[in-house]
């Protein structure tokens, strides 16, 4: 990777000069040809953004369409988790055989044959 400040942009933190208080900085990186390559390279991008003492904020215009890939599985897992979870809470109580009424129609049937 390498990068290259907007000089133009620069934010001093003080009249001396000495101290940035925000920039940007353009940096560039090998060319991506698959999904997997654009998901890497964000995936990196991230990396850097945790690894400096700075805030940073990595965007490229690719990201907004390979950020879903990020954690579409766990919301993909969420949601269908969820939706079992209250299909089985609403059936429950219907099911044949724990419903009170299922039980007491065998009850009075037994008690028929019985007799």
């Amino acid at each position: 990777m390498a990068g290259i400040a907007y000089q133009g942009d620069i934010v001093w933190a003080d009249a001396n000069r000495t101290q940035i208080k925000v920039t940007r900085l353009r940096l560039y990186h090998t060319v991506l040809r698959t999904q997997q390559d654009y998901i890497d390279a964000m995936k990196a991008a991230y990396a850097i953004q945790d690894m400096v003492p700075v805030e940073v904020f990595p965007y490229s215009v690719f990201y907004i369409f390979f950020e879903q890939y990020l954690s579409i599985v766990r919301i993909a897992t969420e949601n269908v988790g969820l939706a079992c979870g209250m299909l089985n809470t609403l059936s429950l109580p219907h099911h044949p055989f724990l419903s009170k009424a299922h039980q007491l129609t065998t009850l009075n049937n037994n008690n028929n044959n019985n007799q």
